[in-house]
């Protein structure tokens, strides 16, 4: 009897360190983001002339190191509003309406403040985590309004962004929260007009949500 009892304790021990086993997160991870730009302007460098627009996007990325993530993007543009304090009005200049971007960047994040808790009815251990985001970005902006001669554009994008999650091993997924601010460094539209050649910058504030997904194996039975 006592032999018995003792078989089956290590088969259920044994059991359980298969099921603990049967998942492992193998290192790989990438992201699926989606952001809102509800504060968007289009302007001269020098002037107070702008267009502001409403802008949402779609990127991929995936995770080369560590706080490394370089992502590929898509991006829609509908301008709501021209501002103008002089005679050359924006509209009369570029007849900005709607607008596509494709982007790509290299995206480096930073945590500063890590707040964990653990459960032991569930054996895991919950984590939150704070930190500061800096990411180059090319984009190139193109529309059938726009006569464009542009190159395409180099801006620097910087935030804070707020992550949550789990270091289960059944939990392949964690949502990322983040405000940015990003600054255009060289001009998103170059037009050719009467006044001769005009160089347009673009300013943005938005919101974004990151779907981070962490590749897991499989381990067969």
């Amino acid at each position: 009897m006592k032999s018995l009892t003792t078989t089956l304790l290590t088969l259920h021990i044994v059991s359980l360190s298969l099921f603990a086993q049967y998942y492992e997160h193998t290192g790989k991870v990438s992201g699926l983001t989606f952001s809102v730009t509800p504060l968007g302007s289009i302007h001269l460098k020098k002037e107070t002339p702008s267009i502001n627009y409403f802008a949402t996007s779609i990127e991929y990325a995936k995770m080369l190191k560590p706080g490394i993530f370089p992502t590929v993007g898509y991006s829609y543009q509908h301008a709501y509003n021209a501002q103008t304090s002089t005679a050359r009005t924006l509209p009369n200049i570029i007849p900005f309406q709607d607008a596509h971007e494709i982007n790509a960047s290299v995206e480096f994040r930073k945590k500063i403040i890590t707040k964990s808790q653990r459960i032991k009815s569930a054996g895991m251990c919950l984590f939150q985590r704070f930190g500061i985001l800096l990411a180059p970005e090319y984009a190139y902006l193109f529309s059938a309004q726009i006569p464009n001669h542009s190159k395409g554009e180099f801006a620097l994008k910087t935030g804070i962004y707020y992550y949550h999650g789990s270091n289960k091993v059944n939990v392949s997924s964690n949502i990322l929260y983040s405000i940015y601010y990003r600054k255009g460094l060289t001009p998103i539209i170059t037009t050719e007009t009467s006044f001769g050649t005009q160089n347009y910058y673009r300013d943005e504030i938005g919101i974004r949500v990151t779907i981070l997904f962490r590749k897991m194996y499989r381990f067969g039975w």
